[in-house]
């Protein structure tokens, strides 16, 4: 007899960050070679929703891309990015910033539209209304298409937990 079980304590927390559907960003795209294309962008307007309130945080988030295009339509994004609180530059004691490190697979459907799942970690010195970002992981979603971009994107809280690898294999 064969048993398997898929069973895990793999946890998300709430989600804390999307963005704001009808910001328009400015892209830059610089093809390196037919299978890689560096991306480049500002703008945009990217809601966090903090712990323990029910207030939100604007952002703008400006963030370099590197997208390697696999068969099949599958790609993989991976990049940085800073996101920035309203009020200017945080050296300058107005907005507050947090950095973000992240990687993305993605599938592109033949007629342009796709979706995608990643991960990110946030890293920030900020004691104020960022400061839940430092050491956060997230797990995010994406969706997009030719007329519209990126048209939704939310990320979630990782809580932690483990995939059950002593369990994939099935045992006789």
């Amino acid at each position: 007899a064969t048993t398997t079980n898929n069973a895990s304590n793999a946890l998300l927390g709430r989600l804390f960050s999307y963005l704001d559907e009808e910001e328009d960003v400015g892209a830059n795209f610089n093809p390196v070679n037919e299978t890689y294309i560096e991306v480049s962008y500002s703008g945009g307007n990217r809601i966090i929703l903090p712990p323990n309130t029910t207030d939100i945080i604007n952002a703008t988030e400006t963030a370099n891309v590197t997208i390697n295009i696999q068969p099949n339509g599958l790609s993989f994004y991976q990049g940085h990015a800073v996101i920035m609180t309203e009020g200017g530059a945080a050296e300058e004691g107005g907005g507050e910033n947090a950095t973000i490190s992240f990687v993305y697979l993605t599938r592109t459907n033949p007629d342009g539209s796709g979706s995608g799942t990643g991960v990110a970690y946030f890293s920030t010195n900020s004691t104020g209304q960022l400061a839940f970002l430092d050491n956060l992981v997230a797990i995010g979603q994406v969706e997009y298409s030719p007329a519209e971009g990126i048209n939704r994107f939310a990320e979630w809280e990782w809580k932690g937990g483990t995939v059950p690898f002593e369990n994939l294999i099935p045992q006789s």
